[in-house]
C-alpha cells in the first residue's frame, strides 16, 4: 500500500488504521525442523510417507501437488507440478501457474523404488493413488491415518506439511 500510495493510485492504506486488542493472544511459535528432527522425521516411515514427506522438505512441494502428482509429470529428477488436489479436486497449483522441482538424489532412488510397486503404471496414473485407483489418496486421510500416529509416538506430532514446506525454505 506504501508504494501504491507513492504512486498515487490510493488515496489511503486502510490497515494502517487497524489496532491490534491486548487481550489477543499472540501466535504461535513458528519454526522448522532441525537436521536430527528431519533425520527422525523420516526414518519413522515406511516408503510411501517417507517419499512424500522428502518430496515436501527437500523438493518444497505442497501436500496437495504431491499427491496430484502422476508418473507423466517426472522425467529423470524433475517434476513437473501443474495440478494439485484440493478439497479432493484436482485443478491448478495454489498460485495457477506449473513450475518444477528438482528431486535429491535421496528422493529420486526412493521413488524408483516406489514406481517399482506402482499400481497404476499408465503415464496419467497417480503416483499416490487412493484405494480406488482412479483418485489421489486424500491429503487428510494421509495425515490422519498414516502420518500423524507415527510422528505423535516420537514426539513430532507438531511437524505438518506447513512446517516441512517452512523447513525447505529455511
Amino acid at each position: 500500500f506504501k508504494l501504491a500510495m507513492s504512486d498515487g493510485l490510493v488515496g489511503n492504506n486502510p490497515a494502517a488504521a487497524l489496532r491490534i486488542p491486548k487481550e489477543c493472544q499472540p501466535g504461535r511459535d513458528l519454526r522448522s525442523l532441525t537436521e536430527k528432527e528431519v533425520i527422525e522425521y523420516l526414518e519413522v516411515f515406511d516408503l510411501r510417507e517417507r517419499l512424500i514427506s522428502r518430496l515436501a522438505i527437500f523438493s518444497g512441494m505442497r501436500p496437495g501437488e504431491i499427491l496430484a502428482l502422476r508418473l507423466k509429470s517426472v522425467a529423470g529428477d524433475e517434476i513437473r507440478v501443474d495440478q494439485r488436489v484440493y478439497k479432493r479436486v484436482l485443478g491448478t497449483p495454489k498460485n495457477g501457474k506449473a513450475r518444477k522441482a528438482a528431486m535429491s538424489p535421496g528422493t529420486y532412488e526412493l521413488f524408483q523404488e516406489w514406481i517399482g510397486l506402482a499400481v497404476d503404471p499408465r503415464p496419467d496414473g497417480f503416483v499416490f493413488p487412493s484405494e480406488r485407483i482412479t483418485t489421489p489418496l486424500s491429503p487428510d486421510n494421509l495425515w490422519r491415518r498414516y502420518m500423524l500416529p507415527k510422528l505423535e509416538m516420537v514426539g513430532l506430532g507438531w511437524a505438518t506439511f506447513q512446517v516441512l514446506r517452512r523447513t525447505h525454505a529455511s
